[in-house]
Order: C-alpha cells, then structure tokens, then sequence
C-alpha cells in the first residue's frame, strides 16, 4: 500500500553559514525545492527501473511458460500442459492487470519533470518570484495524486544527502525495508522524527 507523502514528514538537512536575510530565505527556498526535486527524481527512476524489469521479467516468464505448453500440447504431455498453460495464464493476467509498462513510464514521465524542474531552478536563483511559482508547481505534483512508498522515498532521502555531502543526514533504512520497498509502504516508521539515523557505513541505504 503506498502512502500520499507530507512536506512535514521527512524534515530537509540545515546547511550551516547561510547568508543574511532576504537572501538567506532565498537561499533555503533554492535549497529547499532543489533538494526535493532531486528527490524526487531519484525516487520516479527506481520507480521506472523495478516495474521496466519486472514487466519484462512476466513477459519473458510468459513467453517460456507458453512454449512449454505448446510443445507439450504437440507431444501429448497432458498434465504438464495444463500446469504450464496455468503459470502463463497466471502471469500474462497479472501483466494485464498491473500494468507494468504502463506504470514504468509514468514514473519516467515524472521523472523527466522533476529533472526539468532541477533546470529551471539553476536558472531561477536569487529570483524569489520565480522561486515561489516553482514551489506551487512542485506542490500541484503533489495534488495531482503523487504517492510515495515510504522506504524507498527514504532511500532516496539518503541518496540525495550522500551526493550533497549531508552524511550527518542519512538516515538507517533496515535491510527488510531495502528488500520490500518496490511493495510494502512501512507506513509511519519514518514519520513523526521517529526515524533512527546512523551515519553512512552503518546500514543507511
């Protein structure tokens, strides 16, 4: 089940020596929304690249199963064609169902968008009107449906940190959370500054 993420929920890394107002709010703003949006990107690629390989993963199960039937339809191997015939319908139907082609490219879709929005944002520092409309837009994502699964949003999380040298940020995501993030939320085990943080080298994704 997958969990319609809050602002509040996964608080931003402080960066010490910041200027003097109003450029240190502008300075935040920029880091604020270039954080999330990197974010987020890196969340919509893992997204794309679980259900791209798993798609083809069911197709090419589907694909064997299949050739298995027939060739034992043509052989007369009886039971071994109704079990084959059952694992292709199971798997073509779950293909049907779930979509996961489908569902790939919508996560690359968003993807591109937040890595649009990283540009517009280096041409939109220390421009606080074009910083503001860049928020609201980052918030309609959001209002538009975006649903994160907590675990991997974590993992995420951390890579942003890890790439922007914020390893006092990362935060421990338990290795059964790693294995299960494509499919289980883990709703509210890193909401509410309940997260446990260790410190890269000691279990964080």
């Amino acid at each position: 089940m997958e969990l319609v993420r809050q602002a509040s929920d996964h608080p931003l890394p402080e960066v010490p020596g910041r200027p003097a107002a109003p450029e240190a709010e502008l300075d935040d703003l920029y880091r604020d929304l270039k954080f999330e949006a990197q974010r987020c990107a890196y969340y919509h690629g893992m997204r794309a690249r679980f259900f791209d390989s798993f798609g083809k993963t069911i197709s090419l199960v589907s694909f064997v199963a299949g050739a298995g039937a027939f060739t034992s339809l043509i052989q007369g191997v009886g039971p071994l064609v109704s079990a084959l015939a059952t694992v292709t319908a199971f798997f073509s139907g779950l293909n049907l169902i779930v979509g996961f082609a489908r569902k790939g490219r919508d996560h690359e879709v968003l993807r591109s968008k937040y890595y649009g929005v990283m540009v517009e944002l280096e041409k939109a520092r220390g421009d606080g009107q074009r910083l503001r409309e860049i928020q609201v837009r980052l918030l309609g994502f959001y209002a538009d449906g975006t649903i994160f699964m907590s675990a991997l949003d974590m993992i995420a999380f951390n890579r942003v940190c890890a790439s922007t040298g914020r390893d006092d940020c990362l935060t421990y995501v338990p290795w059964w959370h790693r294995a299960l993030a494509h499919v289980w939320s883990f709703t509210g085990y890193y909401c509410n500054g309940k997260r446990p943080a260790r410190k890269r080298g000691t279990g964080a994704a």
